[in-house]
This record gives C-alpha cells, structure tokens and sequence, in this order.
C-alpha cells in the first residue's frame, strides 16, 4: 500500500485503509462472500507495527473485518522489528 507505482494502483495509508475497509470493502464481502479472508497492509514489514496498531485495535470499525496481516520480508533488515506485532 505504500508503493508509489509509476501504474494504476491503489496507495493506502493506515486511516485510509481502514475506512475503506470499514465502509465498503468489509460489510461488502461479508454479505456476498463470507468466506473470504481480508488481510491487511500486504508490504514491507519495517511500517507493520504502525498499520497493526490503528487496524487491529478493537475500538476501529474496520477490526471486525479484518483476519490477518500479509507482510513482505524484504525491507527493515531481518532484525527483531515484528517484536510487539
């Protein structure tokens, strides 16, 4: 979400997430298909801690929604940076 591609795409911050998440693609997929899964973020892990903290609070409307992370493993160096996630 954080990847400024030179293509169409979809660029997301936390909060921006997160509304589209609580407002259309979550109550969306519940109704027509309740079987599939909605990860957030999908990027590098160095930035996870920030994008778990505000999605996966249980005070967000998009919490509800949400079942899991996806993370790529190649930025921020293999150091213990998910420690706290």
């Amino acid at each position: 979400p954080e990847f400024p591609a030179p293509w169409d795409a979809c660029a997301y911050d936390p909060a921006s997430e997160g509304e589209f998440i609580a407002n259309h693609l979550g109550p969306q997929l519940r109704e027509s298909h309740p079987n599939v899964k909605i990860l957030i973020f999908d990027h590098n892990k160095d930035h996870i801690n920030t994008w778990a903290r505000h999605l996966l609070d249980e005070k967000h409307p998009a919490s509800k929604y949400i079942d899991g992370t996806a993370v790529h493993w190649y930025a921020g160096g293999m150091d213990r940076l998910l420690d706290g996630a």
